[in-house]
């Protein structure tokens, strides 16, 4: 899958990971050699995130802050997945609007997960609500979701549903129940499951979506007990009626993920299939369904079927060629960016390379440093994520591009 599994499919596991800390006194700031620190990387991983850094940097702040804090939040969320957490913690100060709130609270949120106390992410917590108090709206609670989960983490339930219930944004409320059924007791499960429904009944395509995420955490906390798991994966089955294909492959994919956590292969061969099947079932644009197949690549090949693998990334891959003509071009680098991550998850580096070369082309085919800027950011963030090192002529071409940034934006 792709390169948003830091806060989608691993969210997962992230969260199972959560030390449940009691709080304590805080301190002026982070300690950046101490819980904040960067772990040891290969140079030229470190060069793409700095160049992928500076291009989204380069966009002017007017009239491109929303797309310049975007990408520059993308950059971040590179540096958490590869464990660059000072780099990451420097860069998220520089985001110029409600995403530093978000960078602060990923921040923080990673390091709950790591066994850090209190004391040593307060200040991270309290950067994030800083932001959060400067802002509005769906965006001042996401913020305050994301810091309830780091508390709920820490095994501060009562400050967690203190932010939750300030939370009035649908798309950001139940999301401390994430967190919470992943410790969830035995005995607690029926009420657990009841108040799911309750959410489920109502029929809001966003409270639906966080209850099958909960859903989720469930499944992976009783996979042990069949009984309760079968319970639980009927209960996605039924939540997701009304959610699109797409969504659904992505929740068969986590919930292969678990699977496969579990040791049980049987199980994740059959939700795989079960994925597979249901792509079938569903007509999509090339722009959709390119991505799409390149993550059931993945999936196969996770679950031990190269050869289902090799048939669906390169059903994609002719897909794209066939379709190349009428794919917008603002969105083609992104869709072979998904295809070059297919094929080095595979273990096929050369074509790989070769996907990210053409992507690194197709994001320039836009007359606009705009999009130029967006894609060559989004292009390095993946293959150092992917730990795929260009060559001599990649590198070169990258910094051309890099300082060709310009008007018109």
């Amino acid at each position: 899958m792709t390169r948003n599994r830091l806060t989608i499919v691993n969210l997962l596991f992230y969260l199972s990971l959560c030390c449940l800390n009691q709080g304590c006194d805080s301190q002026d700031e982070p300690r950046s050699g101490g819980v904040i620190r960067n772990a040891s990387l290969q140079d030229y991983q470190t060069k793409l995130l700095v160049l992928a850094f500076d291009s989204a940097s380069g966009l002017p702040l007017y009239p491109h802050i929303k797309d310049r804090a975007r990408a520059q939040e993308q950059v971040v969320q590179a540096c958490l997945e590869l464990d660059q957490d000072q780099r990451a913690y420097e860069y998220i100060a520089q985001i110029p609007n409600w995403r530093a709130g978000m960078g602060y609270a990923d921040l923080a949120f990673k390091k709950a997960q790591s066994g850090a106390t209190f004391k040593e992410i307060e200040p991270l917590i309290g950067q994030a609500m800083k932001v959060a108090d400067a802002s509005e709206g769906w965006r001042k609670d996401r913020i305050k979701a994301r810091v309830a989960q780091v508390q709920a983490c820490l095994g501060r339930a009562q400050e967690a549903a203190s932010l939750e219930q300030g939370i009035e944004e649908a798309a950001e409320s139940g999301k401390v129940a994430q967190i919470t059924a992943l410790t969830c007791p035995a005995e607690a499960f029926d009420s657990h499951m009841a108040a799911l429904e309750a959410q489920v009944d109502t029929g809001q395509y966003d409270l639906v979506q966080n209850a099958l995420h909960v859903y989720i955490a469930l499944f992976n906390r009783f996979y042990a007990d069949s009984e309760k798991r079968g319970l639980v994966e009927d209960k996605i089955k039924v939540a997701w009626s009304k959610i699109p294909y797409t969504v659904r492959i992505d929740l068969l994919g986590q919930m292969t993920d678990v699977a496969l956590a579990n040791e049980d292969r049987p199980k994740a061969i059959a939700l795989a299939n079960e994925a597979k099947a249901m792509s079938e079932q569903v007509d999509l644009v090339p722009r959709f369904a390119i991505p799409m197949m390149a993550q059931l690549a993945q999936l196969c090949f996770r679950v031990g079927d190269p050869l289902q693998a090799k048939q669906e990334v390169e059903a994609a891959l002719a897909l794209y060629e066939a379709q190349k003509a009428g794919i917008v071009n603002i969105d083609r680098a992104g869709l072979l960016r998904s295809l070059a991550e297919a094929y080095q998850v595979m273990g096929q580096s050369d074509q790989s390379l070769t996907l990210y070369r053409r992507a690194i082309e197709a994001g320039v085919e836009n007359p606009n440093s705009r999009p130029r800027a967006e894609d060559l950011a989004a292009t390095c963030c993946s293959m150092a994520i992917h730990a795929v090192e260009p060559d001599g002529s990649l590198w070169q071409r990258i910094h051309e591009i890099k300082e060709s940034l310009g008007d018109p934006w």
